[in-house]
């Protein structure tokens, strides 16, 4: 089962916002999905929402020796802000 593991607000319109996540075991394999939706402050009947999700590098985070993930949102809606929120599914071999 996908958990919630973070949600952006607002991402600008024609913009490009990024995420570093960390805490993963060298043996886990991470999935991440987007759910997008306009933003609150755009009330439109008719509400429309459009975004990439990007799953970008891989690193060994030296803080706290675990796996750490960067992925990329970008908002394809010309004149709209939108919200997204990032569930993630975690794997163990």
């Amino acid at each position: 089962m996908a958990d919630v593991i973070y949600t952006w607000d607002n991402i600008a319109p024609n913009s490009t916002v990024s995420l570093f996540i960390h805490g993963y075991l060298e043996t886990e394999a991470v999935n991440y999905t987007l759910v997008v939706y306009l933003a609150s402050s755009d009330n439109r009947e008719f509400p429309e929402a459009h975004a990439t999700l990007t799953q970008g590098e891989t690193f060994r985070w030296l803080v706290d020796n675990s796996q750490g993930r960067k992925i990329y949102i970008t908002n394809n809606m010309q004149f709209h802000q939108v919200t997204a929120q990032i569930l993630e599914m975690v794997e163990s071999t």
